[in-house]
């Protein structure tokens, strides 16, 4: 977990040599997405009683979960990618704002 973290940081670090902050973060967000939605469909489970269910079916609830995802998710990787890029960097020639 800790190398995974870590390693987060670097990448950033190095995409926001080639991307814009927003770029990258939307680049990262769809991404995931693409990655973890065939593991949802192939690792939940087909049948369950309606009592058990754990993902969301109504109109309200699809709501609360797809803001849950933008402002979980979706507004923290935009606010750590600008923080990113505004952090000092030795390219950046000891600029600490950019």
């Amino acid at each position: 977990m800790v190398a995974c973290w870590s390693l987060n940081f670097i990448v950033g670090k190095v995409g926001l040599e080639h991307l814009s902050p927003l770029t990258l973060a939307s680049f990262r967000v769809v991404l995931a997405g693409i990655i973890m939605a065939p593991i949802y469909f192939l690792l939940r489970p087909r049948s369950t009683p309606a009592r058990q269910r754990t993902s969301p079916s109504t109109r309200r609830e699809w709501r609360t979960f797809a803001l849950l995802g933008l402002l979980g998710v979706v507004l923290n990787q935009v606010c750590f990618t600008v923080g990113l890029n505004r952090a000092w960097s030795p390219s950046r020639r000891r600029r600490h704002w950019a």
